[in-house]
Order: C-alpha cells, then sequence, then structure tokens
C-alpha cells in the first residue's frame, strides 16, 4: 500500500509541475511572448474628434465660431492643421476660432499630425455660415 501511495503521489507531483508548466505556456503565449504587441498598444494612434462645433452647426457671418479638438491616446508631441473647405486653413494648434468665416456650407477638416509629419488622425464635421442681415428687424 506504501507503494502505491508513493507512486501516486509521485504521479500527482508531476501532473501537477506538467499541468502549471502548461498554464505558464498559455499564459504568456496569449500575448504571443512578444514584447511589441505591448509596445504596440502604448504607442497606438489617437483618436481624434472635434468637440466644438457640433455637425450640423449654423452660425451667421461675423460670429466667432470656436473649433474645440478632441485627442484620447497616443503619445507625443502633435500638430494641427484646421482647414475648411470655403475659408482654406483655419489655424495650426489644438483650438483654434474664427469670426471671418464665409457663407455657406463648410466641411471643416481637424487634421493631427505627430513628429514624422504623418497624419495620426483625423476628423471631419459640415456647418453652415449664414449671410448676416445688415439691418435690424425690429426697427419700424
Amino acid at each position: 500500500m506504501k507503494r502505491h501511495l508513493a507512486y501516486g503521489l509521485k504521479t500527482a507531483a508531476l501532473f501537477c509541475v506538467i499541468v502549471l508548466g502548461l498554464i505558464t505556456t498559455i499564459g504568456t503565449s496569449g500575448d504571443s511572448g512578444d514584447s511589441t504587441a505591448t509596445t504596440e498598444d502604448t504607442t497606438a494612434a489617437p483618436t481624434v474628434s472635434i468637440a466644438l462645433p457640433a455637425d450640423g452647426d449654423v452660425s451667421m457671418t461675423g460670429d466667432t465660431v470656436s473649433f474645440i479638438s478632441k485627442i484620447t491616446g497616443g503619445t507625443g508631441s502633435y500638430t494641427y492643421s484646421w482647414t475648411s473647405t470655403q475659408d482654406g486653413s483655419l489655424g495650426t494648434t489644438a483650438n483654434v476660432t474664427s469670426s471671418s468665416l464665409t457663407a455657406g456650407t463648410h466641411e471643416i477638416v481637424l487634421a493631427v499630425i505627430d513628429t514624422d509629419g504623418t497624419t495620426v488622425g483625423q476628423d471631419t464635421i459640415t456647418i453652415t455660415v449664414g449671410e448676416s442681415s445688415s439691418t435690424d428687424s425690429n426697427t419700424s
């Protein structure tokens, strides 16, 4: 009986070593055992969005319109490019304002550029600028 018990304990111990080794192998192979997967995750491209104005907003010529970027994720230093299909370049900072937008429909594009000059993300909205009335409708 002692012989069977000793054999059983040795078998159980060997089984535990094999199972633990297998678990360790499975646990490390889930990330390909490759440190580049972690590096890729921490240097993932940022998510770029235009926080303001909202897509479809309407303003009038002469109004001051604030363009606010929202960047999440990514690392590093970025430059920005705000453009309008009507008026061209609006600015190169994270947030810009303009009070000289021409009347019409504007497609506004925010592009975020990394230090290598590569566009790492962009967002587009459409706004409408109406023609300001030069007369006050409240006068008699």
